[in-house]
């Protein structure tokens, strides 16, 4: 006879037998007795916790030769053909291999006939998200009146794939994950049963690798006990799993926690040329980094690491700060999700540990942070002061005046739209001359009068002395159409236009300052126009055409000469 193989040897025959999921067993176990069956069953949860088991002990409870009991024999024909998958009545079907209509059409033919063993008729299928559209559709009539002696389960790893009326038609049963206790103690039963000789280390290594599916567990220990000489150690473990060792890990973490770039880079030559897959090597980055940021805190959790490096593990905790355990865990956390796209695995592990052995890069990032919070907060408070001017500002210190300063280029007047005339009666004609003066920051107190390019250049102003990042982009559009509660802007490349509106921050600031120039609550609508640009641009506030290269970076950017330099 063929070896079989531990995981299908040590497959539970009764509801006593299924581990970790009692909140499902003793529903079944229960309706069952109380003759409350339902027609159909949506078991769904992660691999290898029972959920085809289970499905298989139900089919043996309603089917067994000595009477539907929650307690099959077990040894009757009917329950040993439902155990080997040859039973006539009851049918398991894969999805992933029988996704179309007509596979559905066959169950559907043979449904109103009787069970061969005068039971029920108990079709299980297994991955069921895996079915088609109209593969489901014809299920759907079958699954909500089936025949009295009939019975679904579906089983399915992915219940979110499932259509909403087939979810509604069943009852559904959530498995679990085996807990680390659980999952040890049966592989320390199936070692001493199968007289397989395994340290305890050994076993601790396989639970935490096989993260709570029974399947996987047993099928490791399975292979684990074909390699080793005679006994099942943690080294053996690792070898199959391809894993580095604790010393090694702890060795890298050192050289991080010293900001040493160069040892960082040494220790990866290393493992790779030892084999070592990097994809690997960062997801035990990331546990071993997760347990030196737990240890910092005084939790000790021996399940997911080698407990006998715990002192150890203490001692190079406390070489971190919490910023630069926290910075480490980001950077390794982006890694992982970058190395699922990316066809250089090794270069996206040595960039993000070059980032986490750099605090630098990390100062960096909080003081852009920072400056975008007094952004924001700067905005708040020019929000406030527009809502309560101060009594004792002139309307005349507005920086609607700044935008013919002597020495600029006259920008001929854009005719405003007839929407636009429609909504402004009041402000449509030219106020009094007033001296020209430029206002540092801009504060506008009070609607500004003029045409609709005036009022645009005020907006540009005020925009530039909240944020640059966010006049950047402004400046690249310029006004089209002004209607009662919008203005229209014009935008040649959509990049500026993309980055203006998916930014709420930007929307938040333009939004504001719009209520300030124009005198009531205005929504920014952004249309693209390659080509459209009007002839004569709006004039940007803050630059002339006089201003050399080196005026117009002070201006744009807020520099001051440092030195000059100049070559002989």
């Amino acid at each position: 006879m063929s070896y079989l193989s531990l995981y299908r040897r040590w497959r539970p025959g009764t509801f006593e037998e299924v581990l970790g999921q009692g909140h499902v067993t003793q529903t079944l176990v229960g309706a069952i007795r109380e003759d409350r069956l339902s027609h159909a069953y949506l078991f769904s949860g992660p691999r290898g916790t029972g959920k085809t088991s289970t499905a298989r002990i139900l089919a043996k409870a309603l089917n067994c030769e000595k009477g539907v009991s929650a307690t099959p024999c077990g040894e009757c024909t009917q329950c040993r053909e439902i155990a080997e998958g040859s039973s006539l009545d009851v049918l398991e079907m894969d999805a992933a291999s029988h996704t179309s209509v007509d596979d559905v059409r066959e169950i559907r033919e043979r449904i109103p006939y009787a069970s061969a063993g005068g039971g029920r008729k108990v079709y299980i299928i297994d991955e069921a998200h895996q079915l088609s559209n109209p593969a489901f559709n014809a299920l759907l009539k079958m699954l909500e009146e089936p025949p009295p002696h009939v019975v679904f389960v579906l089983c399915t790893t992915e219940p979110h794939r499932l259509p909403a009326t087939v979810v509604s038609r069943c009852q559904r049963f959530e498995f679990r994950r085996a807990g680390g206790d659980v999952l040890a103690e049966h592989l320390a039963r199936v070692a001493v049963s199968e007289k397989t000789d395994a340290d305890e280390a050994a076993l601790a290594l396989i639970v935490r690798h096989a993260r709570g599916s029974f399947r996987d567990a047993m099928s490791l220990l399975d292979q684990a006990a074909g390699t080793a000489q005679g006994r099942v150690t943690r080294e053996v473990v690792l070898e199959i799993l391809g894993e580095a060792p604790e010393d090694v890990l702890l060795e890298l973490a050192e050289s991080i926690s010293a900001e040493d770039i160069l040892a960082v880079f040494g220790k990866v030559e290393e493992l790779v040329g030892r084999g070592w897959d990097p994809r690997q090597l960062l997801v035990q980055l990331l546990e071993e980094f997760r347990a030196l940021f737990l240890a910092q805190r005084g939790v000790t959790d021996t399940g997911e690491v080698d407990p006998e490096h715990a002192e150890r593990r203490r001692s190079l905790a406390q070489k971190f700060t919490s910023a630069h355990l926290e910075w480490v865990l980001q950077a390794l956390a982006e890694a992982q999700a970058d190395m699922r796209l990316s066809t250089h695995p090794r270069l996206t592990l040595e960039v993000s540990l070059a980032r986490a052995s750099n605090l630098e890069v990390r100062e960096t990032q909080t003081v852009v942070a920072r400056l975008e919070r007094l952004e924001r907060t700067m905005l708040q408070g020019g929000g406030e002061r527009a809502k309560n001017p101060a009594p004792s500002a002139p309307a005349a210190s507005t920086p609607a005046a700044a935008t013919n300063r002597p020495g600029d280029t006259p920008v001929p007047p854009r005719p405003p739209t007839s929407r636009a005339k429609e909504s402004t009666p009041a402000r449509a004609k030219e106020g009094p001359n007033v001296p020209k003066k430029k206002a540092s920051p801009p504060a506008v107190a009070s609607p500004v009068d003029g045409s609709l390019e005036e009022q645009w250049a005020v907006v540009l102003e005020t925009v530039r002395s909240l944020s640059r990042v966010t006049h950047t982009h402004l400046r690249e559009g310029w006004p089209v159409e002004l209607t009662p509660d919008s203005l229209v802007v014009g935008f040649e490349k959509d990049f500026h236009a993309t980055e203006l509106m998916k930014r709420p921050d930007h929307i938040e600031r333009i939004t504001g300052v719009l209520e300030q120039v124009f005198g009531h609550k205005l929504r920014l609508d952004t249309e693209v126009r390659p080509g459209e640009r009007p002839q004569a641009p709006v004039a940007d506030i803050g630059s002339t055409p006089d201003d050399s290269p080196v005026d117009i970076v002070k201006k744009g950017l807020g520099a001051e000469v440092v030195e000059e330099v100049t070559r002989s």
